[in-house]
Parts: C-alpha cells; structure tokens; sequence
C-alpha cells in the first residue's frame, strides 16, 4: 500500500485509481499500529480521499449522530496516517483531503449512497492529543509494575487482583466515551 499511495502522489500511477483495504501503519506513543482503510480513493478533485463503507442506513438523508461521530474519529486516524506516510516521504501532507467518502446503504434498501464528510476539526484535536502524549514506554515507567499474573491465581481471587491493578493506571476518558 505504501508504495502504491507513493506512486500515485508523485504522478507516477494514473488518477482515479483506488486502493480496497489499504493497509497503513501510524505511530501511537511510539508503537506502531496497524490500520486498514475500506478504501482510498486517489484525485477525487486533485486530493486522496479516505472512503468508508458502513452497514447502518442513512435514513432520508440523515445519519444517527453517534454512528457519525465515530466515523469521524475513526477516519481522521487514517488521514492523519496518510498524511504522515506522505511527510515520511517528503511528499507534501496537504495532498489528503480532510473530507471524507461515506458509503452506505440508502433507508432500508441496497442502493448505496455517498456522503461527503469533512473531519478537519477531528484531525486538529487528533493532532493536539498527538502533540501532548507521552510514548508507551515513558507512560509504563510512570505507573510503575502493574502486573498480575490472574490465571496463576485461584478463581475467586482473580477479579479482584485485576481490579487491584486496573485501579493504578488512572484512566482518562473523553464525554462520548462515558455515554456510548
């Protein structure tokens, strides 16, 4: 996938092209993590675009606000992966749009639909969170060994060792993630 998003950012794959399932690699806290797209859809007006293909309907031209939301998340990680593989290869970033394809099925039947989305101000916070985070390991060494070997444990013991432990790392929860 990497080289093929290359290829066709330097001018030197034909346009229109599009890549199923593109598999793309993003830093998080310095682990790299594995991400697939549905699809990424080359100089749909002169940019890339993350395309998204979802089950639930878009009901009269309306989506539910949680489904869209979480697309929105969702799809700014690719864009922000996109991006950073194109700055990796000295290539300019601006090349991914930050609107987004959603595709899917229209009210209750098969005819797909597609809905331009714009996930500017989720890759501006993505970013944000990005550029405050510690990596991995710095976080690890800071909560210190928080470890539990539960299966060596007798079953009745088991929640609560793990509770114990869940205890030390001191969550931090965004409001959708309390309400979803």
């Amino acid at each position: 996938t990497r080289d093929e998003i290359v290829r066709i950012a330097k001018g030197e794959a034909p346009a229109g092209r599009v890549i199923d399932g593109a598999a793309l690699t993003w830093d998080v806290g310095g682990i790299p993590v594995r991400l697939e797209t549905d699809a990424l859809a080359w100089w749909v007006g002169g940019k890339l675009r993350v395309v998204e293909m979802k089950s639930y309907p878009i009901e009269w031209g309306q989506i539910a606000a949680d489904k869209i939301a979480a697309l929105a998340w969702q799809t700014a990680v690719y864009v922000a992966a996109v991006q950073d593989l194109l700055v990796e290869e000295g290539l300019d970033p601006d090349l991914v749009s930050t609107e987004i394809y959603l595709v899917c099925p229209k009210n209750t039947g098969l005819q797909p639909v597609v809905v331009p989305h714009n996930v500017a101000p989720q890759l501006r916070l993505l970013r944000r969170f990005q550029s405050q985070s510690v990596s991995l390991a710095e976080l690890a060494e800071s909560v210190g060994a928080v470890s539990v070997d539960v299966a060596a444990l007798p079953s009745e013991e088991q929640p609560d060792a793990l509770a114990k432990a869940l205890e030390q790392l001191r969550p931090s929860y965004q409001p959708n993630c309390l309400t979803t």
